[in-house]
């Protein structure tokens, strides 16, 4: 039996209905304008928002991506309820991440004791590796970790089988120990089974696997523990792929050393010779921050622009083809890209407006899109904005709105509101993390239209709906 509304029960049922749409628009389209830093692991992907969650994507079959089960996820899918992650980054198999208290954390595959714990008992939700809170960087690589804490040490743990430890044994360890006694390393990159290290004094150390001269030392001679290798006190950043190595020196020179049969080293050539000391790429000064993995490289240049080069069989430089290329190429003509990562067959961007694009091998979803379809140019990837409670109405109150200026803020338990970011009716950012005092908002800036507030109260978040006049 079907009763007649009132005009005020119609008018209410307007209201809801237009809440309902506008929370299903942002499931389905999703805003893209919130990623803060992304991270590779082998097969799956981590980012943070900046609302301080984690999320993760891709490959999970040993719960590498801490969701609490072992399913693959072809979206970004948010690590438990948190939301002060500062970083994380993935392994083979396993994560870990920092917190904004300078703890530690980790989950997936254990089998050699990579999650530091103490233990080799797998686990598919963030574990603490101890009560420390002097945690500075963390690094992964297969089965194992390395971590830098605030007092200059080096520590490891996990597979041990090259020496990539550092411990000058072959011994597997299942808790953090120090690497010598050392208080000088400033930061250092993890290859597969290797270990590239810069001292305080720009000296470059490494220990672990060499037998592709990943180490630029002249030789193909894996170490136990730190030793000197390539020559010089410049060194300004590395980053290790699993055969080849490319850093950045003071003068803003870009080098590469290692294996070269993929076009890796960017030298315009292929050779199955291997270069065993650093080389110059190009003749530039100006090259800012790197990233490689496997077989492909990006860099940063000082202006913005991003460069690509190496292996592309999986369309992981993003230009449309699967042509390796031989040289540092320009990716695009843009100039505002902030934070990038590399996989073992794909790319991360963030631009400065915070939007995520991923391109590359997709076969476990690790790309984020929804689909296991490689992607050979670059293909945006929509946030975790919403938390559980979408648009509880129940436990905010935002009125007037429609609004002409002032609208005021009615929470639970009258809790201050910390901070409003303001999207469009299509999800774009227009205001990022506008402090609120006294739980009332001016509007005055708005033009007359639809918005959509990401109010955040007390460590979550609510969405609503404002209409300005």
């Amino acid at each position: 039996m079907c009763k007649k509304l009132t005009n005020y029960e119609f008018n209410c049922f307007r209201s809801k209905l237009g809440l309902i749409l506008i929370l299903l628009f942002t499931i389905t389209e999703g805003f893209s304008q919130c990623w803060e830093k992304v991270e590779k692991g082998a097969w799956h992907t981590l980012a943070i928002q900046d609302d301080g969650k984690l999320l993760s994507w891709g490959r999970n079959e040993f719960g590498q991506l801490g969701i609490n089960n072992n399913t693959d996820m072809l979206l970004p899918t948010q690590v438990g309820t948190d939301t002060d992650w500062r970083y994380a980054d993935g392994g083979l198999y396993h994560s870990v991440a920092l917190k904004n208290d300078n703890t530690l954390w980790a989950w997936g595959s254990n089998e050699v004791g990579q999650l530091g714990n103490g233990t080799n008992t797998n686990s598919n939700i963030p574990i603490m590796v101890n009560s420390d809170t002097d945690w500075q960087a963390v690094g992964v690589g297969n089965f194992f970790c390395i971590a830098l804490k605030a007092d200059g040490t080096l520590w490891s743990w996990g597979l041990n089988d090259h020496g990539q430890l550092g411990d000058n044994t072959i011994i597997n360890k299942n808790t953090p120990e120090q690497i010598g006694t050392d208080t000088d390393w400033e930061s250092f990159s993890v290859g597969l089974f290797h270990v590239l290290a810069i001292k305080t004094d720009g000296t470059l150390w490494g220990w672990g696997l060499n037998n592709y001269g990943q180490f630029g030392n002249g030789t193909v001679t894996s170490q136990l523990s730190p030793t000197p290798v390539a020559a010089g006190t410049d060194w300004r950043e590395v980053n290790c792929s699993f055969d080849h190595t490319i850093a950045i020196k003071d003068n803003g020179t870009l080098w590469a050393w290692g294996r070269n049969d993929k076009a890796q080293l960017g030298n315009g050539t292929t050779s199955a010779t291997l270069s065993l000391t650093p080389i110059q790429i190009d003749t530039a000064t100006d090259w800012e921050s790197l990233k490689t993995y496997y077989h492909h490289n990006f860099a940063k240049k000082a202006d913005g622009t991003i460069w690509a080069w190496g292996y592309n069989n999986y369309g992981q430089l993003g230009n449309g083809t699967l042509n390796n290329l031989l040289e540092p190429t320009l990716f695009d003509a843009n100039t505002d890209w902030e934070n990038l990562a590399v996989g073992a067959f794909n790319t991360y961007l963030i631009n400065s407006e915070k939007e995520l694009y991923a391109f590359g091998k997709n076969e476990y979803g690790e790309l984020g899109d929804g689909t296991t379809i490689d992607r050979h140019e670059p293909v945006k990837i929509n946030c975790v904005l919403l938390s559980t409670n979408g648009f509880e109405t129940s436990q905010l109150n935002i009125y007037p709105n429609p609004t002409h200026k002032i609208i005021h803020i009615e929470t639970s338990n009258n809790k201050e509101v910390e901070r409003i970011s303001v999207f469009d009716i299509t999800g774009k950012l227009l205001v990022k993390n506008k402090a609120v005092f006294s739980n009332e908002f001016n509007t005055e800036f708005l033009e007359a239209g639809t918005y959509i507030l990401k109010i955040f109260i007390d460590g979550e978040t609510h969405i609503f709906k404002l209409i300005k006049n």
